[in-house]
């Protein structure tokens, strides 16, 4: 699902992406994680929307978690679409074999990492003298539909996608203009129009929105690569503009909330979704200047940490931190402490219990990632594929 991994679609061999195209989602994966590591370990939020009125805490918390980092889940969807489509023709036998394959990268993650936070809960119930009795048919709705582990909503909406992904395609190609302006809209002014299964959308309007545009720009991979080759002075303005709304933002409502209590006015809403826009071109551009570097090997452990990150992770380190009366500053704590210890945790695993790391990632593993940001020529997909993991 993250953008380094999905990489390893097999590329037809006219399918041409420059080495800093693929060095750039695989910084991009390696900074989006962090961010979402980040919005999951927030501890502090302005209870009005009186700027005045909001601590300096909870106002730098929801700068950072509730702004900057929001960027990360548009950047992952617009990459899934990406390379799904990137390689993907009309035909219904190649998405049946993309289906095939996901059934490996995704859905095998998804429910391993949904039965473990499913057994976690369940411990956690015990130990606290609360036990919770579930029927087998309630297990099941659990570890399919509503796992403990909140970050699956996203691995739970690609899954989907890929299921309309023939009819995406479709819309996409036949009807561009119409169906990418509906969706947007859609994601503009926050209207989701999917069924909720438990507590969660069937998939999210923004994860379909990023996933379409990563669709078109697929169609036609130079367009990936001149928005990467925005010269200097235009990137520093996409990055003055993101940081300038966000700020704004910030000041406006320091209590805005798009996602489940959904406080927010449409000015607002409309300023944190342009800042959206304009944070995903500001990282895919510098991403798009850097060199990997570690950031190579680091990509090919972020969907582990992505798994692995939340509960009963945060469960467990909010409780520690609790005991030293920190509660609200522990987002400075626990956010560059879990996401190096869970980068860490997964190097190290995938060092000395490859097998079992590749099962739980989906084919994933440091050493191809390196490879596949190793391969050339730049112009060429077949050294590049020679490289390929499972995707």
């Amino acid at each position: 699902m993250l953008a380094a991994d999905l990489m390893t679609e097999r590329l037809s061999e006219r399918t041409k992406l420059s080495e800093r195209t693929k060095s750039a989602f695989q910084v991009v994966s390696v900074l989006a994680i962090a961010m979402v590591v980040a919005i999951h370990y927030r501890s502090a939020a302005s209870l009005t929307d009186d700027f005045r009125l909001a601590t300096s805490n909870a106002l730098a918390q929801d700068w950072i978690a509730n702004g900057v980092c929001r960027v990360a889940v548009p950047l992952f969807a617009f990459a899934s679409g990406f390379f799904y489509f990137l390689s993907a023709d009309q035909t219904l036998s190649c998405h049946l074999q993309k289906w095939h394959k996901r059934v490996f990268t995704l859905l095998v993650p998804y429910l391993a990492m949904s039965g473990i936070a499913i057994t976690s809960w369940m411990l956690i119930r015990f130990l606290e003298d609360d036990p919770a009795g579930l029927s087998a048919g309630q297990w099941i709705w659990m570890a399919v539909v509503n796992p403990p582990a909140e970050q699956l909503w996203f691995v739970r909406d690609l899954l989907v996608l890929m299921l309309l992904a023939p009819l995406i395609q479709r819309f996409v190609q036949t009807r561009l203009p119409v169906y990418l302006a509906v969706v947007s809209t859609a994601w503009l002014l926050n209207v989701n129009g999917a069924p909720l299964l438990g507590k969660w959308y069937l998939f999210h309007v923004e994860t379909l929105t990023f996933f379409s545009w990563g669709a078109w720009f697929a169609r036609s991979p130079s367009r990936m690569e001149r928005c990467l080759s925005l010269p200097v002075r235009g990137v520093v303005t996409v990055a003055v503009v993101w940081l300038s709304l966000l700020t704004a933002r910030v000041i406006l409502q320091p209590n805005f909330d798009a996602w489940y209590t959904q406080v927010y006015t449409l000015p607002t809403l409309l300023i944190h979704q342009g800042g959206i826009v304009a944070g995903m071109v500001t990282c895919l551009t510098v991403a798009g200047r850097l060199r990997p570097g570690i950031g190579a090997r680091l990509s090919g452990v972020a969907f582990f940490v992505y798994l692995v990150h939340e509960f009963p992770v945060r469960a467990v380190a909010q409780r520690v931190v609790s005991y030293g009366g920190f509660e609200e500053q522990a987002f400075w704590i626990l956010t560059p402490v879990v996401a190096v210890s869970c980068f860490v945790v997964g190097e190290w695993t995938s060092r000395w219990l490859p097998r079992v790391y590749a099962t739980f990632t989906g084919g994933r593993s440091p050493q191809r990632a390196v490879q596949i940001g190793q391969a050339r020529p730049a112009g060429d997909a077949s050294a590049w594929l020679s490289a390929r993991v499972r995707g």
